[in-house]
C-alpha cells in the first residue's frame, strides 16, 4: 500500500510539471526559452548549483573555524593530481640506469610564449609524469627545459625527480604554486626570476626518503639557500606545506626567508637543522610542534618571532643548544624537561626572548651561561626534578670559569617586580647561591621535601615570602642561607638533627618573632652571627646546656621571654658562663643579657637540675624567673646584680631549703614565691 502511495506521488509530481510546461507554452513561452542554454530551466539549475556550492563553502568555513578553535591545522583540500600527458615533452637519451630527463615541450605542445597546447589542451598546470611515453623513468629536468614559459601557473615535481638542470624553470614568472621533493637542494639558477611563487608543498623524496636536504654554506655554493625558489620569490606571503611523514628540515633550508608566512608543520618532524628557519621573522610556526623535535641545530629558530605561546622541549634532549630560539619574542612560556642537564657554553639559547613570563626547568641544572640574557619579564619559575629523578639542585657558587654563577639564572635576570618560584614536591636540596641577590623574589612554594638549603641560597632575598614553618624540615643549612630574608615571618623551629648552629643562617631576618632551638644543639659556631640583627625576635627556646653563644644574637634587643630546656641526650645541667680566656665575660653574649626589654621573663623546664655560674649575671631587666622543682644547684654569681626580679619556685619552702648555692641569689623581701 505504501509503495503504491509513493508511486502515486511520483506520478502526481510528473503530472504537475507537465501541466506547468503546457501552461507556459500556452502563455507564449517557447521551448527554447524553457530548455535552451540561456533558458529558465538552465538558470534555475545554475541557481540550484550555486546554492549547493555556497552551502559547501559555508560548511567548509564552519569546519575551519572549529579547527582553529581546537588548535588544529587548517589544510586546504588538494585537487586531484593529474599528470601532464608525457607526449607533450621531449626527452634526453636514456642513461645507464635507463632513466631520462625532460628537455622541453614538443612542437605540438606549442612553440610560442602565449600557450602550450596539444589537441586543444592547454598546459598551465604542469605535473611532471613519472614515466615517458616509452615507459622510461623520468629522473629530472634538463637545462633550460621550460625557460621563459610565463603561462605556467602551477608546477608539480613528483618524488621521482632527483635532478634539476640549470635555468630549468628560469623566468617562469607565472608560477605561483610549486610542489617538489624535500630531498632536492640543487637549485642554482633553476628558478631565477620566478618571483610570484606563493605556495610551496614539500613532499617525500625518492624511495620514500623523509629527510630534507642540507643547504649549508659550502665553497662551491656560498649561501646555498639563496637559490631556493622560496628565497627567490618576491611574494609578500609565502605558504609552506610539509607533507606528513617527513622527519627532517635541512640546515639553512629557509634561512632569511622574511616573506615566509605560514608553515604547515607535521608532527612527524623530529629534526630541524642549523639555521633552518633563522630570521624567518614572519613565519607562523606552531609552538606546539617544538615538543616533537629530538634534534635541533644551532640557530634553528633564531628570530622566529612568529612562534607564539608555550613551547616544550622534548624529553630526549639532554643539552640545550646554541641560539636555538634567540630573539623569539613571541614565546611566552618554556618547559624544559628533567632530561636536560644544562646549556652549551655561551649558548644564547633564549637570549632576547622578552616575551617569556613562565619557565619550567630542572632544579638540578646550574650552567645557564648567557642563555636567558635580556629575558627581563620572567615572573614565574617552576623547578622540577632532574635527570633520572635527581632531587638535588646544583650549586651556583663562585667558580673560576663562571664568577658569580647565580647572575646567569633566569630568575636573577628577571626585572619583574614580583617573581614567584614553585619548587616541585620531592626536591630535597636548594643549591649554594641559587637565589642569591634575587631582590624581586616574592613568593616561594617550598615543599616539605626540602631538607638541605645551601650557602647563600636565599641571601638578600629580602622580599621573598618563605614559610617560617618549613625551616623545621631542614637538616642541613649553609652559611648565610637565609641572611636578610625579611620575608620569613613568625616562629621558626630548628630541626632536631642539627647539632650546631651555623654562620649567619638568619642574620638580619627581622620578620622572625620566635626561635625554638632543640636540645640536640650544643652551641653556635664561633662568630656565627646566626641571628644577628633579628630585631623582631621576642621569644626564644634554647637548651640550658648551651653556653657558647658568641655574637649569634647581637642586636636582638627585643627578646622578652626565654624558655630553657634540657640539652643533648637529656642533659639537665646548665653550662657555666664564667670568665674564660677565649670569651671574657661569657654571659654578656647570652640573648637574655643582650635584650633591652624592660620586663624579661625566664622559664626553666622541669627536669633541669643546675643553673650555671654567671648564667643571669647583671641581667638587670630580668623581671620574672620560674624555677622548676627539679633545681638542686645554683652556680656562683648566677643571679648577681639582680634587684627587681620576682622569683617563682614550683616547689615548697622545705624543698627550696635543699637547693645548694641559693646564697648566690640576693632576694629582696617579698620577691620570692613558693608553690604553697
Amino acid at each position: 500500500m505504501l509503495k503504491k502511495l509513493e508511486n502515486n506521488k511520483g506520478i502526481t509530481l510528473i503530472a504537475l510539471i507537465i501541466t506547468i510546461i503546457v501552461l507556459l507554452i500556452l502563455a507564449g513561452v517557447t521551448l527554447n526559452t524553457l530548455f535552451g542554454n540561456d533558458s529558465i530551466i538552465a538558470k534555475a539549475r545554475e541557481a540550484a548549483d550555486a546554492y549547493k556550492n555556497s552551502e559547501k563553502e559555508e560548511q567548509k568555513i564552519f569546519n575551519n573555524i572549529n579547527k582553529y578553535i581546537n588548535g588544529e591545522e587548517i589544510v586546504e583540500e588538494e585537487e586531484e593530481l593529474v599528470e601532464t600527458n608525457p607526449n607533450f615533452f621531449t626527452y634526453s637519451d636514456p642513461d645507464q640506469n635507463d632513466e631520462v630527463l625532460i628537455t622541453g615541450f614538443t612542437k605540438e605542445a606549442g612553440g610560442g610564449e602565449e600557450a602550450y597546447t596539444n589537441n586543444e589542451e592547454t598546459v598551465l598546470k604542469l605535473v611532471i609524469p613519472k614515466q615517458n611515453k616509452a615507459g622510461k623513468n623520468i629522473k629530472g629536468i634538463g637545462d633550460k627545459a621550460f625557460r621563459n614559459r610565463t603561462k605556467l601557473t602551477k608546477l608539480v615535481l613528483q618524488d621521482n625527480i632527483i635532478q634539476l638542470g640549470t635555468s630549468a624553470f628560469s623566468e617562469c614568472t607565472g608560477i605561483t604554486n610549486l610542489t617538489l621533493p624535500i630531498t632536492i637542494n640543487e637549485f642554482k639558477y633553476v628558478f631565477n626570476g620566478c618571483t610570484a611563487i606563493s605556495k610551496v608543498k614539500l613532499i617525500k623524496g625518492k624511495d620514500g626518503n623523509t629527510e630534507g636536504a642540507e643547504f649549508s654554506i659550502v665553497s662551491s655554493y656560498a649561501n646555498y639557500y639563496a637559490y631556493t625558489p622560496w628565497y627567490i620569490s618576491k611574494s609578500e606571503n609565502i605558504d609552506i606545506e610539509i607533507e606528513a611523514g617527513i622527519t627532517k628540515i635541512g640546515s639553512f633550508m629557509f634561512d632569511d626567508c622574511t616573506n615566509l608566512k605560514k608553515i604547515i608543520f607535521p608532527d612527524s618532524i623530529t629534526n630541524v637543522g642549523a639555521n633552518a628557519f633563522k630570521s624567518c621573522n614572519n613565519a607562523q610556526i606552531s609552538a606546539s610542534k617544538i615538543k616533537n623535535l629530538t634534534s635541533i641545530g644551532e640557530s634553528a629558530f633564531e628570530k622566529c618571532t612568529g612562534i607564539i605561546g608555550k613551547i616544550e622541549i622534548n624529553s630526549q634532549i639532554t643539552e640545550m643548544g646554541t641560539k636555538w630560539f634567540r630573539g623569539c619574542t613571541g614565546i611566552t612560556e618554556v618547559v624544559i624537561p628533567g632530561s636536560v642537564t644544562g646549556f652549551q657554553n655561551s649558548s644564547s639559547c633564549f637570549t632576547g626572548c622578552t616575551g617569556i613570563t613562565n619557565i619550567t626547568v630542572p632544579a638540578t641544572m646550574c650552567n645557564y651561561g648567557n642563555s636567558f640574557s635580556n629575558c627581563k619579564n620572567i615572573s614565574k619559575v617552576k623547578l622540577t626534578k632532574g635527570k633520572d629523578g635527581n632531587t638535588e639542585s646544583g650549586d651556583f657558587g663562585i667558580v673560576s670559569s663562571y664568577p658569580n654563577y647565580y647572575i646567569y639564572t633566569p630568575w636573577y635576570i628577571s626585572e619583574t617586580e614580583e617573581l614567584d618560584i614553585e619548587i616541585e614536591d620531592g626536591i630535597t636540596k636548594i643549591g649554594d647561591y641559587m637565589f642569591n641577590q634575587c631582590t624581586n623574589l616574592k613568593k616561594i612554594v617550598f615543599p616539605d621535601s626540602i631538607t638541605n638549603v645551601g650557602a647563600n641560597a636565599f641571601k638578600n632575598c629580602n622580599n621573598a615570602q618563605i614559610s617560617a614553618s618549613k625551616i623545621k624540615n631542614l637538616t642541613s643549612i649553609g652559611e648565610s642561607a637565609f641572611e636578610k630574608c625579611t620575608g620569613i615571618i613568625g616562629k621558626i623551629e630548628i630541626n632536631s638533627q642539627i647539632t650546631e648552629m651555623g654562620t649567619k643562617w638568619f642574620r638580619g631576618c627581622t620578620g622572625i618573632t620566635e626561635v625554638v632551638i632543640p636540645g640536640s644543639v650544643t652551641g653556635f659556631q664561633n662568630s656565627s652571627s646566626c641571628f644577628t640583627g633579628c630585631t623582631g625576635i621576642t621569644n626564644i627556646t634554647v637548651p640550658a646546656t648551651m653556653c657558647n653563644y658568641g655574637n649569634s644574637f647581637s642586636n636582638c634587643k627585643n627578646i622578652s621571654k626565654v624558655k630553657l630546656t634540657k640539652g643533648k641526650d637529656g642533659n639537665t645541667e646548665s653550662g657555666d658562663f664564667g670568665i674564660v680566656s677565649s670569651y671574657p665575660n661569657y654571659y654578656i653574649y647570652t640573648p637574655w643579657y643582650i635584650s633591652e626589654t624592660e620586663e624579661l621573663d625566664i622559664e626553666i623546664e622541669d627536669g633541669i637540675t643546675k643553673i650555671g655560674d654567671y648564667m643571669f649575671n647583671q641581667c638587670t631587666n630580668l623581671k620574672k624567673m620560674v624555677f622548676p622543682r627539679s633545681i638542686t644547684q645554683i652556680g656562683n654569681n648566677a643571679f648577681k646584680g639582680l634587684k627587681n626580679t620576682n622569683y617563682y619556685y614550683r616547689g615548697s619552702s622545705e624543698e627550696w631549703d635543699q637547693v645548694t648555692g641559693k646564697e648566690n641569689i640576693i632576694i629582696p623581701e617579698g620577691n620570692f614565691n613558693y608553690r604553697d
